[in-house]
């Protein structure tokens, strides 16, 4: 504020000195016109224009103060601001760079990703190419030997199946008859026990209302007898005192009678009578005494009595609580019972009415893709199509239950639109949880269609999840289930051939009753698998894994078991036969009971602790086996012409 007053006044002085000047040099004009002389036009102008500086300098000075800062400050801020406006404008200019540079590095990885991708597609349709036509040619070699191994099994098949079947019927009949008379008598025992239960219940209440009554009544007949002698007690007592007294006054009234007459009888009468008074006193006073110790303890026992009868009527009263309690507690157990069933049937309905809803709205959104794309999905937009379908398949499949499951998969299967080997696929059910499926066919239709009258043909189940999955009474032919996820499923009455369990996880499987032809177990995982009644033949096991396995009445033809681990497995009652193949097998602390090798090649296998009770060896070939002993050849029934660890030939006797 200082300063802008400084300015103002530095301000008029400078227009008083122009004013002044000009009014001077106007003077010094007339002077000079007066002596007719002119002063040059040019120092006029330089005058009046050095006024004008000196009358612009204040004002910008002036202007630079209004605006709050002076000429330097402004000059100083601005070169404050110049750096880090240029770094920040450097470093955006960077950034576009590196992005731009980032962008054709991704377009030049792009560009070489679908370069090796269209190689390897080539590669992988070479490949497959050459297998399928290998696969062609031994599939129609393996078709010729399969159809007569097929039509022999079929007639064996048919022939079991009636007797299962009729045998099967006749069990269920009686099964059905004795579980109506059971029913029968349960009900009966159970109404029985009902009213025993409601009789008893009404005898002890009943019994228990009298008990109260009796008691009741005995109580208050005692509280009255009590008190009755009580008040027969007290009138005697009071009746004695009263005679006391009468006596007493009649013995005065003669002593002062006869006091006249004789002084010593009457001194004498005197003292007898207060003897007679004092010992009659005492003994009212025992007799009172007596009397009321009588009253206090008939008293005390009443109480006792009450007492007692009123713990009585407090333990059959807690005793009755209790026994309502229980009975309460237990209808609530029942009614409680009988909600959570109740909302488990709920439950089960709305879960059934939910996967019900999905099977639908799969259905729907399938039957609308397929007039839209086609009917394999292969028009302009396949690819989405195919991406989009196979996305709704695998959620379906998660949602719904076994008995739905099996049904959209035969539904897929027959529409061919997934699950097929030989064609291309419109929905790829890879890993697709298939698990608790059912491909069971009907009990009660097994003799008049046979499973081999309708076999599942060239069916795809690779790289799905088909835990506890149950195959029973199945015909399959040229079937996958490579690296497939198995865990707990049940192989019942199966007949197959030409099966790939290729990498699959088998572990705890159940094959049963099952005849299978060239099949191929390479690297699958079967520890802890059941094996009965099973006819394996061209069968490969090859580094598969069958620990702790179970195999009974068995019988394995032309197979082979290279690299196979078998540790601590119990074979019994079962045939290796006709150049089977168990080189480097691993046996270690396995039982072989009761078997029969015949023409088995176990060069190099492991034996340690291994148990060969009663089985036969011929022409099997034990040459560098590890852990073989004479003790445990010994075990056996036959060993004939079979080749020892040592290289020679061994026979029993």
């Amino acid at each position: 504020m200082e300063t802008y007053r400084h300015n103002s006044l530095v301000h008029k002085q400078i227009k008083q000195i122009c004013s002044q000047e000009i009014v001077t040099m106007n003077i010094s004009t007339i002077y000079s016109n007066d002596n007719r002389e002119v002063i040059p036009t040019m120092k006029k102008k330089e005058k009046q224009q050095e006024c004008r500086r000196r009358h612009r300098r204040p004002r910008r000075s002036q202007d630079y103060i209004e605006y709050g800062h002076t000429r330097f400050e402004w000059i100083q801020l601005i070169a404050t601001l110049t750096v880090p406006i240029a770094i920040g404008i450097f470093t955006i200019l960077n950034s576009f760079q590196q992005m731009n540079l980032s962008k054709s590095q991704f377009n030049v990885q792009l560009r070489i990703a679908a370069e090796n991708r269209e190689k390897d597609l080539l590669i992988a349709s070479e490949n497959r190419q050459k297998d399928l036509d290998i696969a062609a040619e031994n599939r129609k070699k393996d078709l010729k030997i399969a159809e007569l191994q097929i039509r022999i099994a079929k007639d064996n098949r048919l022939k079991d199946l009636r007797i299962a079947a009729e045998n099967r019927k006749k069990d269920l009949r009686i099964a059905l008859e004795n579980r109506g008379k059971d029913l029968k008598i349960a009900e009966l025992q159970t109404r029985i026990a009902k009213d025993n239960r409601q009789n008893d219940i009404r005898i002890a209440n009943e019994t228990r209302l009298k008990d109260l009554l009796i008691a009741s009544e005995n109580r208050r007949k005692d509280i009255e007898i009590a008190a009755e002698n009580r008040r027969k007690d007290l009138t005697i007592a009071e009746v004695q005192v009263n005679i006391a007294e009468e006596n007493r006054a009649n013995a005065v009234r003669l002593a002062n009678e006869t006091r006249s007459n004789d002084l010593l009888i009457a001194s004498e009468n005197r003292r007898k009578d207060i003897e007679i008074a004092e010992e009659n006193r005492r003994k009212d006073l025992k007799i009172a005494e007596v009397q009321i110790n009588i009253a206090d303890q008939n008293r005390q026992n009443d109480i006792r009595i009450s007492n007692q009868t009123r713990q009585n009527d407090l333990l059959i009263a807690s005793e009755n609580r209790r026994k309502d309690i229980e009975i309460a507690e237990e209808n609530r157990r029942k009614d409680f019972k009988i909600a959570e069933q109740n909302r488990h049937k709920d439950r089960e309905v709305a879960e059934d009415q939910q996967k019900h809803s999905v099977v639908t709205d799969y259905q729907t959104f399938l039957s609308e893709l397929i007039l839209k794309e086609g009917v394999h999905l292969n028009n302009t937009n396949y690819e989405a199509a195919r991406f989009v379908a196979r996305f709704k398949t695998l959620i379906a499949f998660r949602l719904l239950d076994p008995k739905r499951k099996t049904l959209l998969f035969k539904s897929l299967y027959v529409g061919k639109l997934a699950g097929r080997l030989d064609e291309d696929m419109a929905i790829d059910l890879s890993s697709a949880d298939l698990s608790n499926i059912d491909f069971a066919s009907p009990r009660d239709h097994i003799a008049l269609t046979p499973p081999s009258s309708h076999p599942y043909y060239s069916v795809n189940f690779s790289d799905t999840n088909l835990k506890n999955a149950s195959f029973n009474s199945v015909s399959f032919f040229n079937v996958s289930f490579v690296e497939a996820m198995m865990d707990d499923v049940i192989m019942l009455s199966t007949l197959t051939a030409l099966i790939s369990f290729r990498g699959a996880s088998l572990l705890r499987a159940k094959f049963l009753y099952s005849h299978y032809i060239n099949i191929n177990f390479a690297t699958a995982k079967l520890d802890g698998s059941y094996f009965e009644q099973f006819e394996c033949d061209q069968c490969s096991f090859n580094v598969s894994s069958l620990i702790g396995i179970r195999i009974q009445n068995s019988k394995f033809v032309n197979s082979t078991f290279t690299d196979t681990k078998m540790d601590h497995s119990f074979i019994t009652e079962s045939e290796f036969s006709n150049n089977v193949n168990m080189r480097n097998v691993s046996l270690t602390n396995s039982k072989m009971h009761n078997c029969t090798f015949i023409d088995v090649d176990m060069r190099r296998c492991e034996m340690h602790g291994s148990s060969l009770f009663n089985s036969k060896f011929i022409k099997v070939n034990f040459d560098e086996c590890k852990g073989l002993t004479i003790e445990q050849l010994k075990q056996a029934a036959i060993v004939s012409e079979s080749i020892l660890p040592n290289g020679t030939v061994y026979s029993s006797n």
